[in-house]
């Protein structure tokens, strides 16, 4: 399950309510939190696909579930869209808080609210995103799922607008 931004890291262990059928797995992305390396989005995709692999080669044909939440959503609509391009997609993707991509949402983030207005913002701040290739890009993604895919937004999340979880998925019901 790739996580939000939200906190600094999970609390060790990681016991999410899960019925005693199922097991839950979570990926700490690296230089957040108390894990090493640097940050990218390509690092995390790239982490993702392995604990996806290593996953799937333990559980054989039982049922794997993709869940993302907030910017872990992007990196969970880069992995599923790899699993599907390769004829291989997950049981299903579900996304809690999803957005269109990176740009769109650092642009509404309430921490850029007294940023956005001023001269140069989308120079100094959005460009310098895409500039180091930070995409997240769940709206061009979602053209490639082929998978089931369930949605989970608040109408008044603060943090995530309810119009970017919308707007990638407009054949989905939210």
């Amino acid at each position: 399950m790739p996580r939000g931004r939200s906190g600094s890291g999970m609390p060790a262990p990681f016991n999410p309510p899960t019925p005693s059928c199922c097991t839950c797995m979570a990926m700490r992305e690296p230089g957040w939190g108390d894990s090493e390396g640097s940050p990218s989005e390509r690092g995390m995709t790239s982490d993702a696909v392995f604990l996806y692999q290593w996953l799937k080669e333990r559980i054989g044909k039982k049922p794997l579930y993709i869940w993302g939440h907030s910017l872990g959503t992007g990196v969970a609509t880069n992995l599923v869209r790899h699993l599907c391009d390769r004829g291989t997609p997950p049981d299903a993707l579900i996304l809690e808080s999803p957005f269109t991509n990176i740009r769109e949402e650092a642009k509404s983030h309430p921490f850029s609210m007294i940023y956005r207005y001023l001269p140069g913002f989308d120079w100094f701040f959005l460009d310098a995103i895409t500039a180091n290739d930070i995409r997240f890009a769940s709206d061009e993604n979602v053209d490639h799922i082929s998978c089931p895919v369930l949605i989970l937004h608040a109408e008044d999340d603060t943090v995530v607008p309810f119009h970017l979880g919308k707007k990638p998925f407009p054949h989905y019901p939210l």
